[in-house]
């Protein structure tokens, strides 16, 4: 009963731009390390000593025998969004993919860097209308979300 109050509470936390992104199927995370070491055509021993881990240990994260940490994940990540905006200048700002509220904009970390492209990459964004301080709850709504969604496609 508490886990369907907490979705419901969640998903009424959304902002506006979040309520698209919800109906779009969260990225597993095994596919995140998977799709960033195919991007950049490296073997799995290459992909584990640009991430300082095992061989064994990206097979782990890439079959889902071992969850992937975050710190990894959020590596793999920033090489994806890296391999993207290499390849384009024409990245619509998350802002504005997700028509954020100009007063969450104004405090969001982002918006303030201009970096609307690595939106799931920092703590301190405002996409649910609220501060998102925790990595863990942060990279939850993003894997949600259609601004990675967008990013994790073009990277494949």
């Amino acid at each position: 009963m508490a886990k369907k109050e907490e979705k419901k509470t969640t998903q009424q936390n959304l902002g506006q731009g979040d309520a698209q992104a919800q109906n779009n199927a969260a990225v597993p995370h095994q596919e995140i390390c998977r799709a960033a070491r195919k991007a950049m055509g490296m073997t799995q021993q290459e992909m584990a000593n640009l991430l300082g881990v095992s061989k064994k240990a990206v097979q782990s994260y890439e079959q889902g025998w071992r969850n992937t940490p975050a710190n990894v994940e959020r590596l793999c990540l920033m090489y994806l969004v890296g391999l993207h905006t290499c390849r384009r200048r024409d990245i619509i700002p998350c802002w504005d993919q997700l028509d954020c509220a100009q007063k969450n904009r104004e405090r969001c970390i982002v918006w303030r860097l201009q970096r609307g492209d690595s939106c799931w990459m920092f703590t301190g964004t405002y996409c649910t209308g609220e501060p998102e301080e925790k990595w863990a709850r942060k990279l939850e709504i993003c894997r949600k979300c259609e601004v990675l969604n967008r990013i994790f496609m073009q990277g494949k």
